[in-house]
C-alpha cells in the first residue's frame, strides 16, 4: 500500500476501497498484499477466465480477509471472483499460486489460515493447499519449517518488545530463526522455491533455494547458505526478504528474479524512503551445479532416458575442458562414445553440443543410459536430451 501521497505516482492499478467494473470489492481499506499472476498466454490452466489470472491477500472489514482472486486481460483492469475471498482468513504476507499441467491441480504456498499453536502468532513457516478450480481448496499442510540446523530448537523470542511500531502487548512468535515465506514456480519438471529466511532477533532477512519434486516434501541446501544475501552498504541490507511470488521473468538465456529490500531491520517501522525494489540474475538452468578445481574430477549421472541429441549447460574456467562419455545403464560401454572419443568442451553455454569427433548424435539401442563427465577448472549445471 502506498502513502496517499504517493498513490498514482508509481503506476498503481490497484487502490485501496478500489471496487471493479461490476461493483464488487477488489480490494479493502488496506489494499493488496502480495499479487501472484498466472499468464495464459506462456501457461495454458483451465480455470482462466482472461489473460491474467491474480491471487492476493485482502481484508474488507467486517471480520472478512483472505486470498482473493481477480482476473484480467490488460493487467490494469481487474474483476474480482465472485467467490472472494476463496481462502479466508488472514495469512500475512505473499502466497505463491503455481499451476501444474503434469498433475493438473493449482497449489498456493503461504502462511497457515489455521494457526493451531502453543504460541500465540506463530504461524511463520510455509503450508500448501491444493485445488482443481481456484475456488475449493484442500486443507493446509505444513510442507515448509525451521529447523535444529537453522537455530536452537525453541528459543522463545519475545518479538514485541524487539519493535519499534508502537505495540503495548507482549508478541512471542517462538523460534528465533523462522520462514517468512516462499516464492515457488516449476522449471525442468522440478518445484524451485525461493525461501524467505528471518532472523527474528536482528530482523534481517535473506532468500535460500529449496527444491521438491512433487512440491510437498521440500529439501533445502544442506549448508544452508543463502542464495541471495543483503550486500552491507546497499538498500537492501539488512534485509532482503521478500521475492516477487510470480515465476522469474525470461529475458534470452537469463532469469530476472525481482525482490524487495529495506535498510531498516524487520523491527523499525521505517520509511518507504527505505525501502527498495531490485533485480538480481541467474542463467537459465543454473541453480544448483558441480564445480571442479585443478585436479580432475568426474561426475556418474542416475540412468536417463536415452536420447539422440544431447547438450550441456557448463562453463569452463582458463585451461578448463571438459568431456563426456554416454555408457549403458550398469556400466557398459557404447562404441564411439568414450572419454578418448569425446570432442573437448570449452567457454560458457546453457547448450553446448555433445560430440564425438564426427559423432554427434546417439544411436546406443539403450532405452536409458548414464553420462561420465569428467572436468577440470569448470562447472556443470544440467543436460538435456532430445530425439
Amino acid at each position: 500500500l502506498l502513502p496517499e501521497n504517493e498513490i498514482g505516482n508509481r503506476n498503481a492499478f490497484l487502490e485501496p476501497g478500489q471496487l471493479d467494473a461490476n461493483g464488487h470489492r477488489l480490494v479493502g481499506d488496506n489494499g493488496p498484499e502480495g499479487f501472484c499472476v498466472l499468464d495464459a498466454e506462456m501457461q495454458d490452466h483451465p480455470a482462466a477466465k482472461a489473460r491474467f489470472t491474480a491471487m492476493y491477500l485482502a481484508g474488507f472489514g467486517e471480520g472478512v480477509s483472505g486470498l482473493c482472486i481477480a482476473y484480467s486481460d490488460d493487467g490494469i483492469r481487474w474483476v474480482a471472483d465472485e467467490h472472494n475471498p476463496v481462502i479466508p482468513s488472514w495469512m500475512d504476507t505473499s502466497a505463491s499460486l503455481v499451476w501444474d499441467p503434469d498433475t493438473r491441480r493449482y497449489s498456493v504456498y503461504g502462511r497457515p489460515p489455521v494457526r493451531v499453536t502453543v504460541v500465540v502468532e506463530a504461524n511463520r513457516y510455509v503450508s500448501r493447499m491444493e485445488s482443481e478450480d481456484l475456488i475449493n481448496w484442500s486443507p493446509p499442510r505444513t510442507v515448509l519449517n525451521t529447523d535444529d540446523a537453522d537455530a536452537d530448537p525453541w528459543d522463545q523470542v519475545d518479538e514485541g518488545s524487539l519493535s519499534l511500531k508502537g505495540r503495548n502487548e507482549v508478541l512471542i512468535r517462538g523460534k528465533n530463526r523462522q520462514v517468512y515465506g516462499m516464492s515457488v514456480f516449476k522449471s525442468a519438471g522440478v518445484y524451485i522455491g525461493l525461501a524467505r529466511m528471518y532472523d527474528v532477533p536482528s530482523g534481517g532477512g535473506w532468500i535460500e533455494l529449496a527444491h521438491s519434486s512433487d512440491g510437498v516434501e521440500w529439501f533445502r541446501e544442506p549448508l544452508r547458505e543463502p542464495y541471495m544475501a543483503p550486500r552491507p552498504g546497499t538498500w537492501d541490507h539488512p534485509m532482503l526478504l521478500t521475492t516477487v511470488t510470480s515465476p522469474p521473468v525470461e529475458m534470452g538465456d537469463d532469469l530476472w528474479i525481482y525482490h524487495a529490500g529495506s535498510i531498516t531491520s524487520h523491527h523499525e517501522a521505517g520509511s518507504y524512503d527505505g525501502r527498495g525494489i531490485g533485480c538480481r540474475t541467474v542463467r537459465a538452468g543454473r541453480w544448483v551445479g558441480y564445480h571442479s578445481a585443478d585436479v580432475e574430477a568426474e561426475l556418474l549421472t542416475h540412468p536417463v532416458p536415452a536420447g539422440a541429441k544431447l547438450t550441456l549447460n557448463a562453463a569452463t574456467r582458463p585451461n578448463g575442458w571438459i568431456r563426456v562419455a554416454v555408457i549403458g545403464e550398469w556400466g557398459e560401454e557404447i562404441p564411439g562414445c568414450g572419454i578418448e572419443n569425446a570432442t573437448p568442451i570449452s567457454g560458457d553455454s546453457i547448450a553446448h553440443d555433445v560430440r564425438w569427433g564426427e559423432l554427434a548424435r546417439l544411436a546406443s539401442g539403450h532405452e536409458s543410459i548414464r553420462l561420465r563427465i569428467r572436468s577440470e577448472n569448470a562447472s556443470v549445471w544440467g543436460f538435456e536430451m532430445r530425439d
